[in-house]
């Protein structure tokens, strides 16, 4: 099974309209929350993972934890989308290979930077 697939240009476009209008979406790198989610909705604090002594290690535990969330409630022959901001986005599986980049990272890592 394929993993990490690019997202055509229509579907980038139809996505990022949708999420724009759904999410009131408004970027910006000072005002935070930049969006907002529809009731009823689940919030998961993650601020521990900013005092962790090494973040590395803190990211690496995130991702493992958000990557079985992911496989609980997507089917393994089901994509979920993949969306950072002003960079490339995908569609991807969590049953599939969830290599990391020279970073250390996934192609959309869960702690956005």
């Amino acid at each position: 099974m394929e993993n990490w697939i690019p997202l055509t240009n229509k579907e980038l476009k139809y996505v990022w309209n949708t999420f724009y209008r759904d999410f009131k979406f408004k970027p910006s790198i000072s005002r935070f929350p930049a969006f907002q989610v529809p009731s009823p909705f689940i919030t998961y604090d993650i601020s521990a993972y900013f005092e962790e002594p090494s973040l590395l290690l803190a990211d690496e535990d995130l991702e493992e934890k958000a990557l079985l969330v992911f496989q609980e409630q997507i089917k393994a022959d089901e994509y979920m989308l993949a969306l950072d901001w002003q960079h490339e986005c995908y569609w991807v599986t969590p049953h599939g290979s969830f290599e990391k980049d020279e970073f250390g990272e996934w192609r959309v890592p869960v702690l956005p930077n």
